[in-house]
């Protein structure tokens, strides 16, 4: 069990990675259209979770500082955040597990092994980045049927 320092530390490892790793790939941190981030979104929950049903509703709120996913009430995006990074990321969180730390183990095996099949990732290079910055998940996310 960790402690919520731990836990807020983890979230502090992963929001500098996404900021000072992730936001350097074009692909990942260009601003997209609403129909486009709206037409991934289900293109993506299709893929991981097998079926369309469930994938969550998208909003655009301006005025929002972070964007954020809500069990049961959609993703909110926050206006310079239209991108598929944080597409990708809201979704991990979406497809859960609800009971695990919000940035622990499993979401991060989740959401990097999302990033190498959507995110066009080097599942290797993505792994040797996230180290220099303290982040572990709890499977190897780059060959999970192994």
């Amino acid at each position: 069990m960790t402690t919520p320092q731990q836990r807020a530390a983890n979230t502090r490892r992963l929001y500098a990675f996404e900021a000072t790793v992730l936001k350097l790939n074009p692909y990942l941190s260009m601003q997209r259209n609403k129909l486009w981030l709206v037409e991934q979104s289900r293109y993506i929950w299709i893929v991981e979770r097998g079926s369309i049903f469930g994938c969550p509703e998208l909003y655009f709120n301006d005025a929002l500082k972070l964007s954020y996913s809500q069990s049961g009430h959609g993703i909110h995006f926050a206006k310079d955040q239209h991108d598929l990074m944080t597409l990708i990321h809201e979704l991990a969180h979406a497809l859960g597990p609800e009971h695990e730390e919000v940035h622990g183990g499993s979401f991060v095996a989740r959401y990097f092994s999302m990033l190498v099949d959507h995110g066009q990732l080097d599942p290797d290079e993505l792994a040797m980045n996230a180290t220099m910055f303290g982040i572990k998940c709890k499977r190897n996310y780059a060959y999970p049927d192994r």
